[in-house]
């Protein structure tokens, strides 16, 4: 019944011509609506691409792994840390959380493809075989330990369809720090849940975000379920969402 209800709702949003919110209503449901119901052509998935045919190496390396765990680990970025500490910064915003956000203003792909390894460029390629962009824009997140426990961050699960999430250490994080907290290969599960907020999620295994500043993780923040792991020591990290999402291209 509670389906009947969703799908007439969207029904009466798409007759009264307000398409904006009836994208909003779809994406609400989640990325296993996407995939089943709409055209193929406006969501086409990841991994087009066998690793068997890559033939570097290092990139065939990086991209077996995202293909097999979600994520992918690209060490030693350490340009692209001294390009963001020399950027223009924007708004600053603080919360009841413990956590301080302040935005990169204008970053732009090709800053990210001119400060990285080419490693990097190509394995996003790869990802998407297709155009994608940055959503939105990119931000600097400070954790104190401690004090996110409460935030919706801090349960299992996904970010908008689509999405590539980026994320630089801009300093040491030991494996006791605030991290981000990935259940490897689960965008390939049948997970029934609302892909805002999964609670009682139950995990077998998970791998923490942890290194050295410079250490850059690429995971599928659209597909596999993470979270915060609130730990006893504070974290500060660069973040950059991709996308490819149609109904990101000026709709939301």
């Amino acid at each position: 019944m509670d389906s009947l209800k969703k799908y007439l709702q969207l029904i009466k949003l798409l007759a009264k011509g307000q398409t904006k919110k009836f994208v909003v209503e779809l994406k609400l449901w989640g990325p296993k609506f996407y995939k089943d119901y709409i055209d193929r052509k406006y969501c086409k998935g990841f991994i087009e691409k066998s690793p068997d045919e890559i033939r570097d190496e290092k990139l065939k390396k990086a991209y077996s792994h995202f293909c097999k765990n979600d994520f992918s680990i690209i060490k030693n970025q350490l340009d692209l840390v001294d390009f963001i500490d020399k950027s223009l910064k924007g708004s600053v915003e603080k919360d009841e959380f413990g956590r301080t956000k302040t935005r990169i203003k204008d970053l732009a792909l090709k800053d990210l493809v001119q400060n990285t390894d080419p490693l990097v460029h190509e394995l996003l390629k790869l990802i998407y075989g297709r155009h994608f962009w940055i959503r939105e824009d990119a931000f600097i997140m400070e954790h104190t330990a401690n004090m996110a426990g409460n935030h919706i961050q801090a349960s299992w699960h996904v970010d908008g369809y689509n999405q590539i999430t980026l994320q630089l250490l801009l300093e040491d994080s030991d494996k006791d720090a605030v991290a981000t907290e990935i259940v490897p290969g689960s965008s390939k599960f049948e997970w029934d849940f609302n892909r805002a907020n999964n609670q009682n999620a139950v995990i077998d295994s998970s791998f923490k975000f942890t290194g050295e500043k410079g250490d850059l993780f690429i995971f599928y923040g659209g597909g596999s379920l993470h979270r915060s792991y609130i730990g006893s020591s504070d974290r500060k990290a660069l973040f950059i969402n991709l996308s490819s999402g149609w109904y990101e291209a000026g709709l939301l």
